[in-house]
């Protein structure tokens, strides 16, 4: 996991925290993230018993997976 996915991950635990989803939802719109995945993300999170980056990390890294190769041969 990287730093970059690390502070993703702060900025959600901290709108999942003030139980801001509207916030947290533009958010990940913001990370290009289809609203599919988004609803999937945040329905995962909030079924966490205790908010922590490295969980919600995971999660993202889990969710946000792409089945797409990073780079197309043709």
């Amino acid at each position: 996991m990287n730093s970059v996915m690390m502070h993703q991950a702060d900025v959600l635990r901290n709108l999942m925290h003030d139980k801001d989803d509207t916030k947290a939802h533009l958010y990940l719109e913001e990370l290009m993230i289809p609203v599919d995945v988004q609803d999937q993300i945040l329905t995962d999170i909030s079924r966490l018993d205790k908010l922590t980056s490295k969980s919600i990390a995971n999660i993202l890294e889990h969710r946000s997976y792409s089945t797409i190769p990073d780079q197309m041969w043709y």
